[in-house]
């Protein structure tokens, strides 16, 4: 499919080093430690598959493999910025989603290659030592939403249900005083680091 070839042809046009930097991503182990990763690669393997099975032509054109890689990297650690466009951070692309996240991120300029993003804790507790760093891969309004509308929109997002401990734990009463309170999180930055 287009976007498929899309983020393909946008990794060709890296840089060699780039190119390894890229692929260096999709560590060995991953598809065993994040079903994330796992469910988003197979998609690709299954969708690239199903076209070389109507278009048998182009199974000699390029390596499917890489095609496959790139964009199971893409759909597993790409951000879509607030002009739509998707990118890999080298260490924001790496912090999973959460329904309940424990920090934010932002882009300090707009367009490409300007933009720099940032990311702000925001708990009021900080975030504890070997605490796993969480954002919010969708808008704020769709994380009011209940458990099941909330997994709907993020099936769309990430590819499969939602892993964070919120939609895990299924409590509507939690989910009912986040709606109450206006919102998932208390706004209070504590640091910061740059991409």
């Amino acid at each position: 499919d287009s976007s498929r070839l899309a983020a393909y042809v946008a990794f060709r046009q890296l840089h060699e080093r780039k190119q390894k930097e890229f692929l260096g991503l999709w560590r060995e182990d991953l598809e065993a430690s994040d079903p994330v990763a796992k469910a988003i690669h197979e998609a690709n393997r299954k969708g690239i598959e199903a076209f070389l099975e109507d278009h048998p032509q182009f199974r000699q054109s390029i390596y499917w493999n890489h095609v496959i890689l790139v964009s199971s990297i893409f759909g597993r650690f790409g951000q879509v910025n607030s002009d739509g466009s998707k990118a890999i951070y080298s260490i924001c692309s790496h912090i999973r989603h959460s329904c309940k996240p424990n920090a934010a991120w932002f882009t300090l300029r707009k367009g490409f290659p300007q933009g720099k993003r940032m990311l702000h804790v925001i708990s009021l507790d900080g975030i504890q030592r070997r605490e796993e760093i969480t954002v919010s891969h969708v808008e704020e309004p769709v994380l009011l939403q209940p458990r099941l509308r909330r997994s709907l929109h993020l099936v769309k997002v990430l590819g499969t249900p939602c892993p964070c401990d919120r939609c895990r734990a299924n409590d509507e009463e939690a989910d009912e005083r986040i709606r109450a309170r206006g919102g998932v999180t208390s706004y209070h930055v504590r640091a910061s680091s740059g991409r």
